[in-house]
């Protein structure tokens, strides 16, 4: 099952991971794609997107999934650090209180990353074109690659069968 960019929208995304991982099978997974709070290759304005109603990085992502019974198998963070895509299996429900929902220090690493953070220094490095140029090289990839795609579960199989590879190699 997979979730891209949807997440941030929700009124509830703790309630949205816990309805998901009930649909999951035992062995299923589910792959979430989030904006990185942590992310300078954008616009701050952007960032602060006014339909995001909620804001995460790896940790917080990880943190929420795991106080609805979902654990992290693996996350991958895309080159400019934008997005932050993570593959959650199911797990044992946590006991209600049982998982802290306080992140020690994060709130004060994300504020300082977001209060350095404006366009004159997003202007004065190169994640804003580098990232203009990976967009348009990944979309003519993408059309190249998907021009015989069967089925959208076959491309998504065919996308991320080498981490589920490694996932799975990893397990036994």
């Amino acid at each position: 099952m997979t979730i891209w960019h949807v997440l941030e929208h929700t009124e509830d995304p703790g309630g949205i991971l816990a309805l998901l991982r009930s649909w999951l099978k035992v062995d299923g997974m589910l792959i979430v794609e989030v904006p990185n709070i942590e992310s300078t290759c954008q616009a701050p304005r952007s960032t602060f997107h006014e339909a995001h109603l909620y804001n995460f990085n790896v940790v917080s992502l990880r943190r929420l999934a795991k106080k609805h019974g979902m654990h992290e198998a693996w996350h991958l963070i895309s080159r400019d650090g934008g997005n932050i895509t993570m593959c959650l299996t199911p797990s044992q429900p946590s006991l209600e209180g049982s998982c802290e929902l306080v992140i020690p220090g994060n709130y004060e690493w994300v504020s300082r990353i977001v209060r350095g953070h404006s366009n004159l220094r997003r202007h004065l490095t190169p994640l804003p074109y580098l990232r203009a140029w990976q967009r348009l090289y990944r979309s003519l990839m993408e059309r190249r690659e998907t021009v015989g795609a069967t089925s959208g579960k076959a491309l998504l199989d065919q996308l991320y069968s080498l981490q589920l590879r490694s996932y799975f190699v990893s397990q036994t």
